[in-house]
């Protein structure tokens, strides 16, 4: 592997796929795929993907996702492979939306998304921004405590409040530092349903959950605070 990155870092793209299925070889196991040999393939998928050969790209990421279906460079790899492949911009613009779930601060995501839902002609696409979500209805706020595959931070704010004014650019740079954590803003006014579930009764409060599961919940702009909850609760 070393050998393959230090080719790849040298533009010698052809010497590092090389490499890597060198490594692949000694790393099979009776005909399969052993143990760590995912990052070799997620290696050698972005070789063939830089010589224009997507498919070969494609099924290594899928190799390499057969062993860790929670692999992000490997989904990362498929979704590239797929956004390259005629026909299959409806697999890619999938791919990538389950990513933008995985990975709420990359902005790099939110953008190969929009590009391929263009693609695939896909009605109302739109450019996102990375980081903050603002939930826009009750269904879309349960479904991303549902689906969140991390920490889920919610704001629940209000367009007259001054202390939510002041945190706010706090929040945001929180949601761009955090890239796996997803952060929820929840406008009380326009979201009614959602604060009253929630039983919201003073802006700005911030919940933190953890598999659908509150795991912190207090109110008041204190930025310090918030974020020393979020790197406590945060995957590493």
């Amino acid at each position: 592997r070393e050998r393959g990155n230090a080719a790849y870092k040298a533009g010698d793209k052809s010497a590092a796929a090389e490499h890597y299925s060198a490594g692949l070889e000694a790393a099979t196991d009776g005909g399969g795929v052993a143990p760590g040999a995912s990052l070799l393939l997620c290696n050698r998928a972005a070789c063939r993907a830089a010589a224009g050969d997507h498919a070969g790209a494609l099924a290594d990421a899928e190799v390499a996702l057969a062993e860790d279906e929670a692999y992000t460079k490997a989904k990362l790899r498929k979704a590239a492979a797929l956004a390259c492949l005629a026909g299959r911009e409806g697999e890619a613009a999938a791919a990538y939306r389950e990513l933008r779930v995985a990975l709420p601060g990359d902005q790099a995501v939110c953008d190969a998304l929009y590009a391929a839902e263009q693609a695939a002609g896909v009605a109302g696409a739109r450019k996102l921004t990375a980081g903050v979500i603002q939930v826009e209805s009750e269904g879309e706020y349960r479904q991303h405590l549902r689906e969140a595959p991390g920490l889920v931070v919610v704001d629940f704010t209000a367009s007259w409040c001054g202390p939510c004014r002041m945190i706010a650019p706090h929040f945001a740079a929180m949601a761009l530092d955090f890239k796996t954590t997803t952060f929820l803003k929840v406008d009380v006014d326009e979201v009614s349903a959602v604060s009253m579930a929630e039983n919201v009764r003073s802006m700005p409060t911030f919940k933190l959950y953890k598999g659908g599961r509150a795991v912190e919940v207090f109110s008041g702009a204190d930025a310090g605070r918030l974020r020393a909850l979020v790197a406590q609760h945060a995957p590493c």
